[in-house]
């Protein structure tokens, strides 16, 4: 089972989710990559487009090798088999970074991405006296 490390604020409305898994360097195969993305407050799906970048595992910064914007709330990719880094993207939502992985073996595993609103709506609490 892969270790995961508890989530991390790198700069204010950043959250990162680093998880470390071991991956054989001889693999070439692609595997899929996909989940749901989901509102972190309320639980459920965000419908809005959020845009994705996927980067080599471990390079935050580095080149996207890989982009695209989720569908009624979900995304999917081909990419070879690896781990990467993620970062989903919008303008109601704090920018949030992750790691994903593609694997043959668990090709039905979604690997859903959490979001932060960044104007929560709040809660309206009456009571009868």
């Amino acid at each position: 089972m892969p270790e995961v490390i508890s989530p991390l604020t790198l700069e204010r409305g950043v959250n990162v989710m680093p998880t470390i898994r071991a991956i054989p360097s001889n693999a070439v195969d692609m595997g899929p990559i996909f989940g749901n993305i989901i509102n972190d407050i309320t639980g459920e799906i965000i419908t809005d487009p959020i845009y994705l970048e996927f980067r080599n595992s471990f390079q935050a910064d580095g080149e996207v090798i890989h982009s695209l914007i989720s569908d009624n709330g979900r995304y999917g990719v081909r990419l070879p088999v690896g781990n990467y880094n993620v970062t989903a993207v919008s303008d109601e939502y704090a920018t949030t970074r992750g790691q994903v992985i593609s694997l043959i073996l668990f090709s039905e595993s979604d690997q859903n991405i959490y979001l932060t609103p960044l104007n929560p709506t709040p809660t309206l609490q009456s009571s009868i006296i």
